[in-house]
């Protein structure tokens, strides 16, 4: 059966809400120029810079120093993509959604810049200073109650970004002390990543009830995104350098070999004879490169306050496996902002195919990896929309 052909859209709108971040109250709306903004799977912050023109008198009637004011407001991108009459309706995303930052005058341009970032990054100024224990608890759980309970226990630390957990059946044993102030943010990233770990990235959204913004964790396991095996398979874009192909620019690949290491040291808690120790392999990891030829490659990594040695391989083995997943990436995967696919059809965790005919490569080929980040330049009077997409993961095949 032949999928039917979708058109492409024929305008792309932009709206910017500014809410309280503690309360969700409605701030207002402001017009943006220069937008770029960028979303990240696993817990990395992505950003937000644009420029708001102050030396317009109808923008200054706003009183933008008022809507956007720095640390206490959530900014939320709307994006609507409008189609050929008796098509399709107008399709309505929330591509980027985060906290304002900054708000820097540009003495002598009429403008004010702007800088956010998404809610990652709050937690990047949050720490543990409660005791927390998890003995034999689902991981999802234990990252969920992270994210509640560290904003609901005192005041002024709850932002609104809700949990909630998924069944993944893969219990852990954590204990987070407040005598060792462990970055919260540090500890999502790490209680994902490990083997067997799961997707997740905090999705912003707006409630079709009241129209007002939000923050919600969505999480994926084994992972998020459209898998190469689903029924629609891969996204599936082509780079031709005589043109004709949906990705638009010349796509960038690294091969990074110094980010590999084939045999990790974990030292963990305790000194001398007494501390516990853990060695991991590729072989152990079902990548066997010493028989496949390479050299050996090693490294360490001290988790001091980890006792459980089962904790210490997981950890190691995750620091191997995330140097194998950026052996390969792809960046500026760049789409047009009103071809199909367009930023609409792209999330987080899909599996992409590329195929290019690149001269840097000895012969034509189809890269296959998944979206690890994607960033938007917003289009303005003179300039279209841009979606740069980062291709990484361990199951990166050329």
């Amino acid at each position: 059966m032949t999928r039917p052909v979708l058109p492409d859209p024929i305008e792309v709108r932009y709206g910017y809400h500014f809410q309280d971040l503690r309360t969700g109250t409605p701030q207002g709306r402001l017009p943006l120029l220069g937008v770029r903004d960028s979303i990240t799977l696993g817990g990395s912050a992505g950003a937000l810079t644009g420029k708001i023109n102050v030396s317009d008198p109808a923008i200054r009637a706003l009183k933008p120093w008022q809507i956007a004011v720095p640390r206490r407001t959530a900014m939320f991108v709307r994006r609507v993509e409008v189609y050929p009459p008796n098509t399709l309706p107008p399709r309505e995303t929330v591509d980027w959604g985060g906290i304002v930052w900054d708000l820097n005058p540009l003495a002598g341009t009429g403008h004010l810049e702007i800088k956010a970032a998404t809610p990652e990054s709050y937690f990047a100024s949050r720490y543990v200073d409660v005791d927390r224990n998890y003995p034999q608890t689902e991981q999802t759980t234990i990252h969920a109650d992270l994210l509640t309970y560290f904003q609901g226990y005192k005041p002024g630390a709850d932002i609104r970004v809700q949990a909630t957990p998924i069944a993944t059946g893969r219990l852990r044993n954590r204990s987070y002390l407040a005598k060792d102030r462990k970055e919260i943010a540090t500890l999502l990233s790490q209680l994902s990543e490990v083997i067997d770990g799961f997707d997740w990235w905090i999705q912003p959204y707006r409630n079709p009830a009241t129209g007002l913004f939000g923050f919600r964790v969505q999480y994926g396991y084994p992972r998020l995104g459209r898998t190469a095996s689903s029924p629609a398979g891969p996204l599936r874009l082509r780079h031709l350098t005589a043109g004709g192909g949906n990705v638009v620019e010349p796509p960038t690949v690294l091969r990074q070999g110094t980010v590999v290491k084939n045999e990790g040291l974990g030292l963990g808690k305790s000194e001398g004879d007494d501390q516990v120790t853990v060695t991991v392999t590729g072989a152990d990891l079902g990548r066997d490169e010493i028989a496949a030829g390479y050299p050996l490659l090693q490294f360490t990594r001290s988790d001091t306050d980890v006792s459980d040695p089962t904790t210490l391989r997981d950890n190691v083995a995750t620091q191997m496996r995330k140097g194998w997943a950026s052996e390969v990436v792809l960046t500026k995967v760049a789409l047009a902002g009103t071809s199909r696919p367009t930023r609409a059809d792209v999330n987080l965790g899909d599996d992409v195919s590329l195929y290019t005919d690149d001269a840097t490569w000895p012969a034509p080929v189809t890269l296959t990896g998944r979206v690890w980040a994607i960033e938007t330049t917003r289009a303005n009077a003179n300039t279209a929309e841009k979606v740069e997409l980062t291709l990484a993961g361990e199951g990166l095949t050329v």
